[in-house]
């Protein structure tokens, strides 16, 4: 129970941190991202707290439904805990920021540090807040939201409406995923090179088959990424044919499919002990 409510909060948080990601960086979202986010970081909330109690119960060694007394001990004695505070933080500076006031100007900021905080409560964490682990897991964590993020903000702005979209927006999509691409396979590479260097056999235990099959659902994101930006973008382009624009936003959809499968699974690895 407390390994699934883990796994759970982390696959939620991950989704919901990137939607964050892909509204603040689509501009055609951008104008109204902050003030449309505001449901979704309440829901994020509510998450970081599950999140941080099944972290308590796995640290306690205590059934979930009793966790509870443990909290003050963890948020206030480890580092698990302070980074969990200070990423709570973070999270208020975002809802205050999602505002009308000057406070909205605090939210890229408040949402970087929020991510790095994320990042250094994982497997990163023995190398310490401040490392190249740490600042290299961030860069993947942020890449990742960006690629995924950016994905589910257009399809959230445009299902239905097929047509409804400009030209600019499309090639704007186009251009986040295709950076956010290089960065991804870069810093995961690096993370996968850390976590499994000097290991035995790592291909033979859990941790290590749950990677090759993530590796596997990032081939798959990127092969539907290229042939829409290579094959499809072009067409609509040049042509601007309705036909185009629902080829492009069809393509989209098994995308975003794809991004929360990677997402199950970069939760199942936070949760499963790395080789060696």
């Amino acid at each position: 129970m407390t390994l699934a409510v883990s796994a759970a909060s982390t696959w939620l948080l991950d989704l919901l941190v990137a939607l964050l990601i892909g509204f603040t960086l689509l501009r055609s979202a951008a104008v109204t991202a902050q003030s449309r986010c505001r449901p979704w970081l309440v829901l994020l909330g509510v998450d970081y707290l599950c999140y941080l109690l099944g972290r308590v119960a796995a640290m306690s060694g205590q059934p979930l439904a009793e966790s509870w007394s443990a909290v003050g001990v963890v948020v206030t004695q480890t580092h698990f805990g302070l980074m969990w505070s200070i990423g709570a933080a973070a999270w208020l500076a975002l809802l205050v920021g999602s505002g009308h006031g000057p406070l909205r100007r605090l939210w890229p900021l408040a949402l970087l540090v929020f991510v790095y905080n994320h990042a250094a409560t994982g497997h990163v964490a023995d190398a310490g807040f401040v490392s190249v682990a740490a600042l290299v897991h961030t860069v993947h964590l942020l890449a990742t939201g960006a690629w995924a993020g950016s994905v589910f903000a257009f399809l959230m702005q445009h299902r239905g409406g097929s047509g409804q979209y400009s030209h600019e927006e499309a090639r704007q999509l186009s251009d986040v995923a295709a950076w956010a691409m290089v960065l991804v396979l870069a810093s995961g590479v690096l993370n996968a090179w850390r976590m499994l260097h000097g290991a035995q056999a790592p291909w033979g235990v859990a941790y290590g088959e749950l990677l090759i099959a993530k590796a596997a659902l990032v081939v798959v994101a990127l092969t539907l990424g290229a042939v829409n930006r290579l094959v499809v973008l072009p067409d609509l382009l040049m042509t601007g044919k309705a036909g185009a624009r629902s080829r492009f936003l069809a393509l989209l959809y098994p995308e975003a499919v794809v991004f929360v499968l990677l997402f199950g699974l970069a939760a199942l690895l936070s949760a499963t002990s790395p080789p060696g």
